[in-house]
């Protein structure tokens, strides 16, 4: 169930998340098809996007897994969370940031507010670091430093006492002159959200 969940989380038939280039095929198809052309473009419209709501199912089924199975929380943490963070693309950002509520409402040892923060932060602060079944070249799309930075955002909103010293330790990368061009890019835009709320 957990794998479809996966699956279905990330469900966005408007942007394509493979990295594999498929042109070869695509052009193969194109060539055969071209009668098709006027057709595809009635057939789906932005209008008429409901994959939205195939992705909130998918995150509404992951939550009720944790609220209902609650001694496999710490292995559902460990191994679906850092896939999760690798699919920060698109329109599954919501369903995102509903999970890592929930899983700091429910506040249990190991699954807490500077848990999540670590294993949000540790691609782009150690980015030999890479989940599970990433393959051997995981590389963070550009998107997912915003969505990262949002999800910080999130979290902090849930927690607002942690905010200070979250805020400050961004402050404090920035100004270290031994930061990453990726650390300090990160830490403004996750200021930049932070500051919304």
């Amino acid at each position: 169930i957990i794998s479809i969940c996966l699956k279905y989380l990330c469900h966005d038939p408007n942007y394509n998340y493979d990295d594999d280039d498929d042109g070869d095929e695509e052009m193969m198809d194109t060539e055969n098809d071209e009668d098709d052309e006027d057709g595809s473009e009635e057939e789906y419209s932005d209008d008429d996007d409901i994959s939205w709501k195939v992705r909130r199912a998918a995150a509404k089924c992951l939550d009720a897994i944790m609220a209902t199975r609650h001694e496999m929380l710490a292995e559902f943490y460990r191994s679906v969370s850092p896939h999760l963070i690798n699919r920060f693309k698109g329109g599954a950002l919501n369903a995102l940031l509903e999970f890592f509520q929930a899983v700091v409402q429910l506040g249990l040892p190991k699954l807490g507010f500077k848990d999540i923060l670590q294993m949000l932060i540790l691609p782009i602060y150690n980015p030999a670091s890479k989940p599970p079944h990433a393959g051997s070249s995981f590389t963070i799309h550009k998107q997912a430093f915003h969505s990262i930075a949002k999800s910080v955002a999130a979290l902090t909103r849930i927690n607002p006492e942690k905010a200070p010293n979250v805020v400050n330790q961004f402050v404090s990368d920035i100004k270290n002159s031994k930061s990453t061009d990726s650390i300090v890019l990160f830490s403004l835009l996750a200021l930049g959200e932070i500051g919304k709320h």
